[in-house]
């Protein structure tokens, strides 16, 4: 027998009591809001906001957040990929900065200051291949140096990881000049990996 979702039930589902093929159409559609949510959850996007959380903030507050101590006491990184332009990255281990219970990703205060708040309105939370993301070009986690920031689709930067492996294998060889024989080699992108040029 077949159920108006389609389902083929077997003889042990059936039963001349109607409410139980209810009952599993029911189930078979909690099953496929579960397999929803879990897709949403990939995205990254627990609030479902339609913007980052920075657009939310104003102006005012953005500046205190960046002017705190904590953002004073950032640190460069043990890894500066990009010769001459060391990247910076907050004390905190989560590259937040936080001011009275309120937290945010230190790195979109810094775009946020770089581009403003109309740019970056076309920046989704929940990221599918084509959608705009902040980018880093040194490919240091949490990285705040607003020159290794870029705007560009997600999918160039999920290409951008593989170069990102390669060049930190070329670096820990030979250093700046393994690194920069190789980005000739293997990175297809402008302005290219690990570089603050084309």
């Amino acid at each position: 027998m077949e159920d108006k979702s389609g389902l083929v039930l077997t003889g042990s589902q059936m039963s001349s009591d109607k409410s139980e093929i209810v009952n599993f159409t029911q189930v078979v559609a909690m099953e496929e809001e579960e397999k929803e949510v879990g897709k949403k959850r990939k995205f990254h996007n627990k609030s479902n906001s339609t913007f980052l959380k920075v657009i939310s903030i104003e102006e005012k507050k953005i500046d205190e957040l960046l002017a705190l101590k904590t953002w004073m006491e950032m640190k460069s990184s043990a890894h500066n990929p990009i010769e001459g332009s060391p990247c910076r990255v907050p004390v905190d281990k989560k590259g937040t900065i936080s001011s009275g219970g309120f937290r945010i990703d230190a790195y979109q205060l810094v775009a946020y200051k770089k581009w403003g708040r109309e740019e970056l309105k076309k920046v989704p939370p929940a990221k599918q291949q084509d959608d705009l993301l902040i980018s880093h070009l040194c490919g240091t986690l949490f990285c705040v140096n607003k020159d290794h920031l870029i705007l560009e689709a997600k999918r160039i930067n999920d290409e951008r990881a593989h170069c990102h492996f390669c060049l930190a294998v070329a670096f820990k060889n030979g250093g700046y000049v393994s690194v920069k024989a190789a980005l000739q080699l293997i990175c297809p992108h402008n302005p290219r990996c690990l570089s603050l040029n084309p």
